[in-house]
């Protein structure tokens, strides 16, 4: 046992111990600037709501529909809204007031929606 630490220490004393040369990072960071990483899901795990109401910022869960959204965000308009507006990425779909009070439609809401109210 002893020999085979003795062995061991002799070849790192003779190899000796080298590390990386420093590279320089550039100016954008780590990565190009069309390369970013993926930001982490949980950094915003929210819907947001834009108009009259009085919590903005609904917590995202998997039953969330625009229904449920607007009963939590608690509308505080002195009518219901003109029109409803979701906006997913680059994608905005419209969702007729009418059909989502009479129940026909009430799509799911997903993390990083913003939900417009217009009047």
């Amino acid at each position: 046992m002893k020999l085979a630490v003795a062995v061991v220490i002799l070849a790192v004393a003779m190899i000796g111990c080298r590390s990386k040369p420093k590279q320089s990072v550039p100016p954008w960071g780590a990565f190009p600037p069309m390369q970013q990483p993926p930001q982490p899901l949980n950094q915003h795990l929210g819907v947001t709501v834009q108009g009259p109401v009085r919590n903005p910022v609904i917590p995202w869960r998997p039953d969330l529909t625009l229904a449920r959204v607007l009963i939590e965000a608690e509308y505080l308009g002195p009518r219901d809204p003109h029109s409803i507006v979701i906006f997913r990425g680059d994608k905005a779909i419209r969702v007729e007031t009418r059909h989502l009070l009479s129940g026909l439609k009430d799509p799911p809401v997903f993390p990083g929606d913003t939900v417009e109210l217009r009047q």
